[in-house]
């Protein structure tokens, strides 16, 4: 994965196709100042109607599964892969 600095020094198209995951987050504002980066995450599984809000720290949101009791014994029904992930990014200064 590119760096937040390569990644704003490719051309406009080659930013716009870049997948959605693999876009790097800036870990500092112009001042230097280090992000605390949170991950809103919400999740859904569409055949059984079940959402799922959630935030981590993780470093990796998209490996995060929840912690939720509920959300958690529906996982162990269900394959991950089913699950649709919407994924924002909350920064903290």
């Amino acid at each position: 994965m590119l760096s937040y600095q390569e990644f704003k020094e490719l051309p406009l198209i080659d930013r716009i196709r870049t997948p959605h995951d693999q876009i790097p987050i800036a870990d500092e504002d112009s001042f230097g100042n280090k992000f605390k980066k949170y991950f809103l995450l919400h999740k859904a599984h569409y055949e059984t109607g079940v959402n799922y809000l959630c935030v981590t720290k993780s470093a990796d949101p998209y490996k995060y599964n929840g912690s939720g009791r509920v959300w958690k014994k529906l996982l162990k029904k269900i394959q991950i892969e089913n699950i649709k992930r919407f994924i924002n990014v909350i920064i903290v200064v």
